[in-house]
């Protein structure tokens, strides 16, 4: 079997001391790895084991099969993805592991007769809504199971409450016989939120709800367990040409942006503050959804970056607009792009391309690249533009920042003077939410 680093062997002894737990450990850290170790060693006492893997679609083929491939080739594995056909024909198959993804569970195919020993649920942040039907439908399934990992680096992205039902589909009613027994329990309404509606921790709540669950979690950082390289971090800001300026101010002061073709309105705080970070893109949506696009100084600031300072290496793009990938396309077709909607064997077919082949850029929407691949063939990333995830640009880092990667890490920040864009890097920064920009810009008359 692979040789596993340090902090790699202790989870693998957690895991067969807990059986059921949650490996916490950062992004990069070799989660999946872990995992592999534990399923190899129930195979030694139970041949028959089944194992049942839900994650993200993106890293079902570049992630889950491939790694099984590569370090555990006498397991067995069987993605069960696509239409509901091909995947009731995945798990018909013999294997010891089937990898499907989240969606599957809010599908008719009804995974409990799949008589599955052990329950993986990997990038288990999409665990967090307990009103989710797929929430539901695998704390149901977990029940059967004797043998249950959930993988996060990040289980709660926007606020405590969103522990339950992770930590409940490993041992249930731990924190409380339902969600709403949880939220009382711990919680108490916000008189300050509208209609109260938002929930606060009552006092010692957090080192309460800690106490409860760091049993059942084992958690390693970057910097404990690996020697990884530096990260260095930059931030870019250019002038916007006058056309963006002109078309900002107007929408920053009418909330409308009028173009020849008709007007583009915006009717909250939250559409102007998009469509300001789209204007400092160099495009914009209309009403009809057709992308208007226009010079932008950041596209020729990412061109003088990766045909002058960087022209010699592999450079990852990140985006967050689809208005942005259709130029990309056009100016650099030589490049992989992962994009939202992707079917997985093309998403595999160009991170292949990137990792072993010849291509030296790889544009990558935020939240589309977000969870499990692996870009460790490149050093340099630019973030083209952000939006205001914390847990989209935690991740994002962490596709170059793992295990694989041996040079120091350039991150750089295009960011627009004057508008938004440090708005929402500061704020990202500061782990703020969308309201809390979005009552800044009020307070400070933007």
């Amino acid at each position: 079997m692979f040789k596993l680093f340090d902090h790699q062997v202790k989870t693998l002894e957690f895991a067969i001391d807990s059986e059921r737990y949650i490996d916490g450990s950062e992004m990069g850290t070799g989660k999946t790895l872990s995992t592999l170790a534990y399923i190899d060693h129930l195979l030694k006492e139970n041949p028959s084991l089944k194992v049942l893997v839900i994650a993200p679609k993106s890293i079902i083929l570049t992630g889950w099969v491939a790694d099984v491939h590569k370090f555990v080739p006498h397991i067995t594995i069987q993605p069960c993805i696509g239409s509901k056909k091909q995947k009731m024909d995945g798990f018909n198959r013999d294997s010891t592991i089937y990898v499907t993804n989240y969606e599957t569970a809010n599908s008719t195919i009804d995974l409990s007769t799949g008589d599955f020993d052990m329950l993986v649920c990997d990038e288990a942040i999409k665990l967090k809504n307990h009103r989710a039907k797929w929430t539901k439908e695998i704390t149901m399934l977990s029940k059967s199971m004797r043998y249950i990992v959930l993988l996060s680096g990040l289980l709660t992205p926007n606020n405590l409450q969103e522990i339950y039902s992770p930590v409940n589909i490993i041992i249930p009613n731990l924190l409380g016989r339902s969600f709403w027994s949880f939220q009382s329990h711990f919680f108490t309404p916000n008189p300050y939120s509208y209609q109260q509606k938002e929930w606060m921790p009552k006092r010692g709540a957090g080192e309460a709800i800690i106490d409860l669950v760091r049993p059942y979690v084992i958690r390693y950082t970057k910097e404990e367990c690996l020697d990884l390289p530096e990260q260095i971090f930059a931030v870019r800001e250019v002038e916007m040409t006058a056309r963006q300026k002109k078309y900002y101010l107007q929408m920053r002061k009418d909330m409308v942006l009028t173009l020849k073709d008709g007007n583009v309105p915006a009717t909250t705080k939250a559409t102007v503050l998009n469509k300001l970070s789209q204007i400092s893109s160099g495009f914009i949506y209309d009403p009809e959804h057709d992308t208007h696009h226009f010079e932008s100084s950041k596209l020729n600031e990412l061109d003088d970056i990766i045909n002058g300072e960087l022209q010699n290496e592999k450079v990852l793009i990140f985006y967050t607009f689809k208005g942005e990938v259709e130029v990309f396309k056009e100016k650099y077709p030589e490049a992989s792009f992962i994009t939202g909607g992707q079917n997985a064997e093309d998403q595999a077919r160009q991170i292949e391309e990137f990792q072993s082949g010849d291509v030296r850029l790889i544009f990558a929407s935020v939240s589309a690249a977000k969870y499990g691949i692996t870009l460790t063939a490149c050093s340099n990333v630019v973030y083209y533009s952000l939006n205001y995830s914390l847990d989209d640009m935690e991740q994002s880092k962490a596709r170059v920042h793992r295990i694989g990667q041996a040079k120091v890490i350039n991150y750089i920040y295009l960011l627009s003077k004057g508008t938004v864009d440090k708005r929402i890097y500061n704020a990202v920064l500061k782990k703020q939410t969308l309201n809390e920009i979005i009552n800044g810009m009020i307070e400070e008359g933007d």
